[in-house]
């Protein structure tokens, strides 16, 4: 039993090591920053209805489409729901390959750090 608690205070320390290790490196948060920012400006550049960026990375498609371009009683919806659907596609491959790639670049640094 004794192990398990020398194991765990070991791996707490390299934790907060690498934590320590990680926020000195001003190149890094710097570089993460603006990567961010840049996903977030090209989504927004990408999607039509700049409010919905939310509703379509994280939402169902049928429902932001409901919430983004309501219609009247009677009336045809403003957009065609395909469209709209090939929007959401690029924006939601922005995002999912967005992090693929910080992750990679993630993975480097720590490799190259170690």
């Amino acid at each position: 039993m004794d192990y398990f608690f020398y194991s765990f205070q070991a791996v707490m320390v390299g934790t907060i090591n690498f934590v320590r290790v990680i926020s000195s490196y001003q190149l890094f948060w710097g570089f993460a920053l603006g990567f961010f920012i840049s996903t977030v400006f090209h989504a927004f550049l990408v999607a039509d209805n700049v409010k919905g960026v939310p509703m379509m990375v994280f939402g169902d498609k049928a429902v932001a489409f409901e919430k983004l371009y309501p219609r009247d009683q009677d009336a045809p919806y403003p957009k065609a729901f395909s469209e709209f659907s090939r929007n959401v596609d690029k924006v939601k491959f922005i995002f999912t390959t967005s992090a693929l790639i910080a992750v990679v670049i993630l993975l480097v640094f720590l490799i190259t750090i170690s």
